[in-house]
C-alpha cells in the first residue's frame, strides 16, 4: 500500500498552495523529522490567536515561516540531546506557569484559552521544551567562552563618556537573514514585503515577534537604548537621522537586512553627574482588560461591546476594583501591563493615556485585538538610572550587558554554523 501511495503521488501535481496542507514529512532534519501536522500546529499560534483574517498568501507564509522555526528547534534539541542535556517535564510547566501569568491567567486558564482557540497545547510545550534545552546548550557550552575583564568595562566606560552629550536612541529591530537556505535577493524580497506591511499599519512590535531573525525578536525586536559606536556603521548612518516614530527602509549589513524603528531619542549626561542634576522621567503604571472584538461580531454586537467599554469604565474605582472585575474576562490581553515611559508604548496608547490621572480609566479605544480599557494605576517621577566608574554596582552591572551581548551574537553564530551542516531535506 505504501508503495501505491508513493507511485500514485508521482502523477499528481500538487500546487504549492496546497503543498503545505498535506499530511506526512514535512522535512527531514538530520535522522529527525518535522512533519505537516507539525506545521499545522504550530501556524495556528499566530493565525488562531490574533482577532483577524489572513490572505492565502500570508497563510502560506506563516506555515514556511513556522517550517523554518521548527527546523531550528529540531537543530537545537538534537544538539542538546548529544551533549547529554535533559528537560525535564516539571521544568516545561514551570515555564509554562511563568508564560500564563505573564498574560494574566493561571495554567488552566491560558490552556482554556488555547483549547478555545484550537491551539494544541503540546505544541506550545514542544516550542518551550527546546527552548529550555537550547539555553541550557548555550550555558554549558558557550557562556564558559565570554569573558569580560576590567579592561573590557573601563572601555565601555570611556565610550560612555566619549558619547556624554551625544543622543541616545531607543531602536527596535526586524532582521532578514542571509543564510545557506536564503539567498540575498530572497532576504531583500522578504524585507521589503515586510516594508511594505509596516507601511500598511501593521504592527512593528507584532511582525518582528513573528518573523524577526534577530536575538531581540522575543522582545518584539527592542534594542532598548543604544549608544553611537555600538551598532553596525550602515545601521548608524541611517538610524542618526531618523525623526521619532519612524522606520528605515531595509539597510544590508553581514547579517541580512534590517529594518529600524526609532521609538526616541534623548540627550543624558549620564557620569559625573550631582544628584541633584540627574535628570527625570515620568513612568506610568498600568493595567487593563480587554473586551475581544473578532471577525464574527456584527455591527450590532460590537455596539454592545462598546456600551458595556463605557459602563465598565465608569464603574470602576481604583486599581484593586480594576484587577477583580478583570477577573472576568479570561484573556491574554486582560492584565497588568506594567510600568511604562510613554516613549516605550504604542502612540495610539501612549497619547490616550497621556493626561489621565493616577487612578482613573482612560477612555476605551479600539485595537486589532477588540476594545481596551487601561487605567493609570500610578503616575510618578523617577530618576534616570546614574553610573560611576568607581561603584561596585555600576561596574558590575555594565559587565552583565557587555557579557549578555556577547552571548547573545556567539549563540547567534553558532546556530547559524549547526543549521549551515545539518542535514536537511525540505519536501515541499
Amino acid at each position: 500500500m505504501r508503495i501505491l501511495v508513493i507511485l500514485f503521488m508521482c502523477f499528481v501535481a500538487i500546487s504549492p498552495a496546497h503543498a503545505l496542507e498535506r499530511e506526512g514529512i514535512a522535512a527531514v532534519v538530520n535522522n529527525n523529522v518535522v512533519t505537516f501536522s507539525d506545521i499545522k500546529a504550530r501556524s495556528a499560534l499566530v493565525t488562531n490567536t490574533a482577532n483577524r483574517k489572513f490572505s492565502p498568501d500570508m497563510l502560506r507564509k506563516i506555515k514556511l515561516d513556522s517550517l523554518d522555526a521548527l527546523i531550528n528547534e529540531e537543530i537545537q534539541k538534537q544538539t542538546a540531546s548529544k551533549a547529554g542535556i535533559k528537560v525535564e517535564q516539571g521544568d516545561v510547566d514551570k515555564a509554562f506557569e511563568k508564560l500564563s501569568s505573564q498574560n494574566g491567567l493561571t495554567s488552566a486558564q491560558f490552556k482554556k484559552v488555547l483549547n478555545q482557540k484550537r491551539v494544541p497545547v503540546e505544541t506550545l510545550y514542544e516550542q518551550i521544551r527546546a527552548q529550555i534545552s537550547w539555553s541550557k546548550l548555550v550555558q554549558r557550552q558557550l557562556r564558559p567562552k565570554v569573558n569580560v575583564s576590567e579592561r573590557d568595562i573601563d572601555a565601555a566606560f570611556d565610550n560612555i563618556e566619549k558619547n556624554s552629550g551625544e543622543f541616545q536612541y531607543n531602536l527596535a529591530e526586524i532582521l532578514v537573514q542571509t543564510n545557506k537556505d536564503v539567498s540575498d535577493k530572497q532576504a531583500l524580497a522578504k524585507a521589503k514585503a515586510i516594508h511594505k506591511r509596516l507601511n500598511k499599519g501593521e504592527r512593528f512590535s507584532q511582525i518582528a515577534l513573528k518573523e524577526s531573525d534577530s536575538p531581540g525578536a522575543s522582545r518584539g525586536g527592542d534594542l532598548g537604548w543604544v549608544n553611537v559606536g555600538q551598532l553596525d556603521s550602515n545601521l548608524e548612518a541611517k538610524f542618526k537621522k531618523m525623526d521619532k516614530n519612524t522606520i528605515t527602509k531595509p539597510i544590508k549589513t553581514s547579517d541580512g537586512y534590517h529594518i529600524l524603528l526609532l521609538r526616541n531619542k534623548k540627550l543624558v549626561p549620564i557620569m559625573g553627574m550631582a544628584e541633584a542634576d540627574i535628570p527625570k522621567v515620568e513612568k506610568f503604571k498600568l493595567r487593563q482588560i480587554l473586551i475581544p472584538v473578532g471577525p464574527k461580531d456584527t455591527n450590532k454586537s460590537v455596539r454592545a461591546k462598546q456600551i458595556k467599554a463605557d459602563s465598565l469604565r465608569k464603574s470602576i474605582k481604583s486599581c484593586d476594583d480594576m484587577a477583580k472585575k478583570g477577573e472576568k474576562f479570561k484573556n491574554p490581553g486582560t492584565r497588568e501591563m506594567g510600568e511604562f515611559e510613554l516613549v516605550n508604548l504604542p502612540k495610539p496608547i501612549a497619547d490616550n493615556v497621556r493626561n489621565v490621572k493616577s487612578g482613573r480609566v482612560a477612555k476605551p479605544m479600539f485595537l486589532r485585538e477588540g476594545i481596551s480599557l487601561i487605567m493609570v494605576c500610578k503616575r510618578s517621577m523617577q530618576n534616570v538610572a546614574n553610573i560611576s566608574r568607581d561603584d561596585a554596582k555600576s561596574r558590575e552591572q555594565l559587565a552583565t550587558e557587555i557579557g549578555m551581548a556577547r552571548l547573545e551574537r556567539l549563540q547567534k553564530s553558532y546556530l547559524k554554523d549547526l543549521r549551515a551542516t545539518a542535514l536537511i531535506e525540505k519536501r515541499i
